[in-house]
């Protein structure tokens, strides 16, 4: 995802707009797509997306269980700027994120606009009580091309929270502490340089120092990681001790906003069928995942995938 950004000139989502969950679902797609979908496993998550009839079931039901969404999540906000940070090592300036100033931005495209194929999420916030009314022509109007009469607005009021998810990012100590480690990394690099000039011999750095850095790199990535850094608890499998009690509050806020995620769900699966039949490729044989009812997060069957973005 951030070499996609790189190429393409692309602006990488912040944390802030992943943390805003369905309120602003162009980006939640990106997490679904790239997050939910790598915990829930890629043969799964292709046929609960392209197995669907003309049913209210089969279009609205869930894309996995809200333990597992939270924990999704809970991955996400725990190794974001820990894999920021080395994409950021790797790529240096030419990529771009929503931490970077408007002046850094210029016109880019946001990284969600391009994966949606410039379409905007409609989703309709109903009153308590209310119930979804689901058919065909009502999932249609769910995603809005640029030539229908509600683009302009729907575009409008995103780019507005997005205006207020990036002023909250600017102050983000995290990200600060990010832009120092950066600064020494591109010194220590410049050393390097220096030290394998033509004129000069190469610089011999002696094991110990290796062994140094590496537990420095340790240390590190523990103080960017949020639920599992030195605070953690060996009964928790070295997560934190709050970190149960998180994932308990988010999977009460999906919960709360049942009505709206159909209305995700069924938008969702309607733009992966599209962005698969725009993109035809040959893919590898998946085995079928295994299916599980809950999520346990702490015990001794805990599920824990390699995600990468």
């Amino acid at each position: 995802m951030c070499n996609q950004c790189q190429e393409k000139k692309l602006i990488f989502p912040c944390l802030e707009a992943f943390r805003l969950g369905i309120d602003l679902p162009s980006v939640h797609m990106v997490f679904y797509e790239y997050f939910l979908k790598s915990c829930v496993g890629d043969a799964e998550w292709k046929e609960t997306c392209l197995s669907v009839q003309d049913d209210l079931d089969s279009r609205t039901k869930p894309m996995s269980n809200r333990p597992l969404e939270a924990f999704s999540m809970i991955m996400l906000v725990n190794n974001y700027m820990v894999w920021l940070l080395a994409a950021k090592k790797n790529l240096g300036d030419e990529l771009i994120t929503d931490y970077d100033d408007e002046f850094t931005r210029g016109s880019r495209k946001y990284y969600p606009e391009d994966m949606l194929r410039d379409v905007e999420v409609d989703l309709i916030d109903l009153p308590e009580g209310d119930e979804y009314e689901f058919d065909l022509e009502e999932e249609e109007k769910l995603l809005v091309g640029p030539t229908e009469e509600r683009y302009a607005a729907l575009r409008d009021r995103r780019l507005e929270t997005l205006k207020k998810v990036r002023e909250q990012a600017s102050e983000n100590e995290q990200y600060k502490d990010l832009l120092k480690e950066l600064e020494k990394h591109k010194q220590e690099m410049e050393q390097q340089d220096e030290g394998t000039d033509i004129e000069t011999p190469p610089m011999v750095v002696p094991e110990k120092s290796m062994e140094e850095r590496r537990r420095e790199q340790r240390e590190i990535m523990k103080r960017f990681k949020v639920f599992t850094s030195n605070d953690s608890d060996s009964n928790y499998k070295g997560w934190s001790r709050d970190t149960p009690t998180i994932q308990i509050q988010m999977v009460k806020k999906l919960k709360q906003n049942e009505l709206k995620y159909q209305q995700f769900w069924a938008a969702y699966r309607m733009n992966y069928r599209v962005r698969n039949e725009r993109t035809p490729r040959k893919r590898k044989a998946v085995q079928d995942e295994p299916e599980f009812d809950e999520m346990e997060l702490y015990g001794e069957n805990t599920i824990i995938k390699t995600i990468k973005i």
